[in-house]
């Protein structure tokens, strides 16, 4: 049985084209960001509760282009406003979570 990428599957699932790789670590958390056209892909280790929504918009600012975010686990639910959006600054993006049942299509 051979090893999987899930970073590379998710990408080939979504149909995104990965332009840049890049890491960040901020505190003692890193977290791999995945840039495509007009999307960033943010996987990170995260326990239940907590809130690195500070970090993630921090990474995102980097990132002026981005018009939606996907980000694995349950992101901190008070960083974000309606209609699973996230406002950067002025810029409002689109949010999107990655749950496992997106592997079992």
């Amino acid at each position: 049985m051979g090893f999987v990428d899930l970073v590379d599957t998710y990408n080939y699932l979504q149909g995104y084209e990965v332009r840049n790789i890049k890491t960040y670590t901020i505190g003692k958390k890193y977290y791999k960001v995945i840039e495509t056209t007009d999307k960033l892909v943010i996987w990170r280790d995260i326990d239940l509760g907590e809130d690195d929504s500070k970090a993630i918009k921090v990474i995102v600012e980097k990132y002026p282009d981005a018009i939606q975010i996907d980000v694995n686990y349950d992101f901190y639910i008070l960083a974000m406003i309606k209609d699973k959006q996230l406002q950067v600054g002025i810029r409002i993006l689109g949010l999107k979570i990655i749950h496992a049942e997106i592997f079992n299509q």
